[in-house]
């Protein structure tokens, strides 16, 4: 079963160009291929399935909204959702690996390890599909409360986030539905009694059409809005630090800047990151999508471009824990208090009480 991270999968068409720098561009590509998906990519999604993990149970405990503004927790309750996506994408992506060793053993769990394989590229991209809607989602809230601070405080609602939330989620999947109709898994009795399983086309095999219509609304609309999104808010944060200089902090302790909480700026580095990691994956897709026909060496060169950039995609799933315990105080301050709760003191304290 070969894993593969998302829609960069592709089928490409070769021709032998003669070229005696092949052989050099294949040992790359599979030295690449190996380290990433074999090692790499395990790791990233054991990370990514714990820290994921620590982020619901951090974001949900009451501490964690206790004294915030309904935007501050509309704005924890869309990291929830997204959260919940990351992790089932880590998930998934890590299932992969667990059940390759029982592809070849003939057994029935051979055969459901085989049916995952068809389908998850599928499930992979509508997480990927899920979690970038849920960041524009996050942006788009946090670009009102940013820009109409008024008008925010009289909308912004965690149960309305919720609901948009759910509403991603709705979306997503039947859009990517497609996906799963792609490929399916044909059984052909064998001379001896055995049963081979085939891919083949699906009910609704793969069309341009669609093609260009989810790399439109999974790559193109999103890319557009987070960047509309981070430069207003970068643009809007830097005007208002005129109103706060070094001299009117000194005169008044109390002032600060109201927009340069750790929320916004958390926004922010999420942002840049989807930019920094996923991006180059999501043009590697798009390019993979239209180009077919290409010659041997630059066939090589294109998959260790894709092994690469899988990897880079992988890891923006995986790290916004780390991006969390760095940027948002409530957030440390939580886990630090959880971990000292379930310290051997702690426990001593309840005996004696």
């Amino acid at each position: 079963m070969e894993y593969t991270p998302n829609l960069n999968n592709t089928t490409l068409d070769y021709y032998d160009d003669g070229d005696l720098e092949i052989g050099q561009d294949k040992i790359n590509f599979e030295s690449a291929q190996y380290y990433c998906y074999a090692i790499l990519h395990p790791v990233i999604f054991t990370i990514g399935v714990t820290g994921n993990m620590m982020n619901l149970v951090v974001f949900t405990r009451q501490r964690m909204r206790h004294g915030k503004s309904d935007i501050e927790k509309a704005a924890t309750t869309g990291l929830i959702f997204l959260a919940v996506s990351d992790m089932m994408y880590c998930l998934t992506g890590l299932m992969t690996h667990f059940l390759r060793p029982f592809r070849n053993d003939g057994t029935t769990a051979a055969i459901v390890v085989h049916y995952y394989g068809v389908y998850t590229p599928a499930i992979l991209n509508t997480f990927q599909f899920i979690s970038t809607w849920l960041t524009v989602t996050v942006a788009i809230e946090r670009y009102f409360a940013v820009t109409y601070p008024f008008m925010a405080r009289q909308i912004a609602n965690p149960r309305r986030t919720a609901i948009l939330g759910l509403v991603v989620y709705g979306v997503s999947i039947v859009f990517n539905i497609p996906l799963f109709l792609h490929k399916q898994i044909a059984r052909f009795p064998g001379p001896d009694g055995e049963t081979f399983y085939i891919i083949v086309d699906g009910v609704l095999p793969s069309t341009l059409a669609y093609t260009i219509t989810w790399s439109a609304l999974g790559i193109l609309v999103p890319l557009v809005t987070l960047a509309f999104c981070n430069v207003r808010f970068l643009v809007i944060i830097r005007r208002s630090q005129a109103r706060f200089t070094p001299n009117n902090a000194a005169s008044d302790n109390s002032r600060r800047n109201p927009l340069l909480n750790s929320t916004t700026i958390t926004l922010i580095s999420i942002i840049c990151l989807f930019f920094l990691l996923v991006c180059p994956a999501m043009i590697i897709q798009f390019i993979g999508n239209f180009v077919q026909h290409l010659s041997l060496t630059s066939y090589y060169r294109f998959q260790l471009a894709v092994v690469v950039t899988n990897t880079m995609l992988v890891v923006n799933f995986a790290i916004n824990f780390l991006l969390y315990c760095y940027a948002l105080r409530d957030f440390r301050k939580t886990l630090a208090n959880m971990v000292r709760s379930r310290g051997p003191s702690s426990h001593r304290l309840q005996r004696l009480s």
